[in-house]
């Protein structure tokens, strides 16, 4: 007997006497091969998500990568411009610009970090000493809209990542989300007088 029908058999004859025994009997029948068995929880074809190629493939088809390298000319200009005097602030630039390099072509964890990092920086240092350059207010207003457009496009990309997973999950899968940046706290550049 199997240890579904000896616990159907359990469920119908539990009031009667003797019931115990004879579950107590087949599940000690059964016991080795139970200790034998190999249990495995993976899906049923066997494939686990691969969630780094799952990105790769949505993040390479994106305009991200190509908003990257924008963003990093458009840096690299305000650098090159010898308008800005604040040694710190050009520092700052220096290590962001290197930052964003070293992570664009990185995994999820490397390209989203990455974008916090290159907002906050902006948003809490950067913005406020650069909109007082007045001769950057051009470069400094491409800026702010390439990172509009790259988190619009990061957005997209971790939007297309989990349609993906909750296909594959078969239903929807809320608990993972893209954290957009409120990009009405940066302040309008300086506007340079003609």
């Amino acid at each position: 007997m199997t240890i579904k029908g000896a616990l159907e058999r359990y469920l119908r004859t539990y009031k009667n006497s003797g019931a115990t025994h004879h579950l107590l009997q087949a599940l000690i029948a059964t016991s080795s091969d139970v200790a034998q068995h190999k249990w495995s929880f993976q899906a049923a074809d066997g494939v686990g998500v691969d969630f780094e190629s799952l990105y790769e493939a949505r993040y390479k088809d994106s305009k991200a990568p190509a908003l990257f390298e924008k963003l990093l000319d458009l840096l690299q200009k305000i650098v090159d411009s010898g308008e800005v005097d604040s040694v710190k602030a050009i520092a700052a630039l220096e290590k962001l610009i290197a930052t964003i390099r070293a992570n664009m072509r990185g995994t999820y964890f490397q390209t989203v970090g990455m974008s916090h990092f290159t907002f906050a920086l902006m948003r809490n240092y950067l913005w406020a000493v650069l909109r007082k350059v007045p001769a950057i207010g051009t470069l400094l207003e491409a800026v702010a809209d390439t990172m509009g457009e790259l988190d619009l496009e990061m957005s997209e990309v971790h939007a297309e990542v989990r349609k993906q997973l909750g296909e594959f999950a078969s239903g929807k899968v809320d608990a993972i989300e893209y954290q957009k940046h409120d990009l009405n706290v940066l302040p309008a550049p300086e506007k340079s007088e003609p």
